[in-house]
């Protein structure tokens, strides 16, 4: 697929095939769209019924999957990568946007620290530069959504994730 891009300078405008998006301008971003939409990392999530997707950084994974799947929901908790999702996805109507951090358990505190200019870090100590972040469990999430796909890349908790789904048969999938 063409592909072109406008850089400026605090954001980057990439655009191919029928989409156009903003993206911040920084290499990373550009790396994660060749990984998604050229080299097709996610092609075993096509054709789902519903995809969760936890943490995913600014548009590109779920538009992929939107592309593919009846409805995707993603869930994001750092407010500047929000703000690129819905301004990228607003016309999306089989996605739902959720501002949250995903925990296994309801009683972990979590905090945002903006030390550095392109990555935004959790912790769960607090500092000058952090602030807390609202957190949904992945219980009230497997309670309210019924997904048979589930992509996760949230850096600091995905076995805690996976090994408290797997507890008591907690895990929506067979």
């Amino acid at each position: 697929a063409f592909c072109k891009i406008s850089p400026s300078k605090k954001n980057t405008t990439v655009s191919f095939d029928t989409i156009s998006l903003t993206i911040p301008n920084n290499f990373i971003a550009l790396l994660i769209i060749q990984e998604i939409f050229v080299q097709e990392h996610y092609r075993h999530l096509k054709w789902l019924n519903h995809v969760l997707d936890l943490w995913w950084y600014i548009w590109e994974s779920g538009l992929y999957l939107a592309k593919y799947n009846k409805n995707v929901t993603i869930v994001e908790s750092d407010p500047h990568n929000f703000a690129y999702l819905q301004n990228n996805l607003k016309n999306k109507s089989n996605i739902t946007l959720i501002q949250k951090a995903v925990v296994a358990d309801a009683n972990q505190t979590f905090f945002l620290n903006e030390d550095n200019e392109y990555w935004w870090t959790i912790s769960t100590h607090e500092s000058s530069k952090c602030y807390q972040i609202e957190t949904i469990t992945i219980e009230q999430l497997c309670k309210n959504i019924e997904f048979d796909g589930l992509k996760m890349d949230i850096e600091w908790g995905e076995y805690s994730i996976l090994k408290y789904c797997m507890q008591d048969d907690r895990f929506p999938f067979q």
